[in-house]
């Protein structure tokens, strides 16, 4: 399971799940921070990460 964690969540959540094993990866670290939902979605699905 890969997870996109969006702009209205800290990236601290990547340590929180690392612990579990559950790659993440705040939308900062990929993408535009004034991105569309839509824009999102569609790296997320491009990219094979949950959103």
């Amino acid at each position: 399971m890969k997870i996109l964690i969006d702009m209205n969540l800290s990236p601290a959540w990547i340590e929180h799940f690392k612990e579990f094993g559950i790659e993440s990866i705040h939308w900062t670290q990929v993408g535009n921070i004034h991105a569309t939902d839509v824009e999102i979605f569609n790296w997320a699905k491009e990219n094979n990460f949950m959103h």
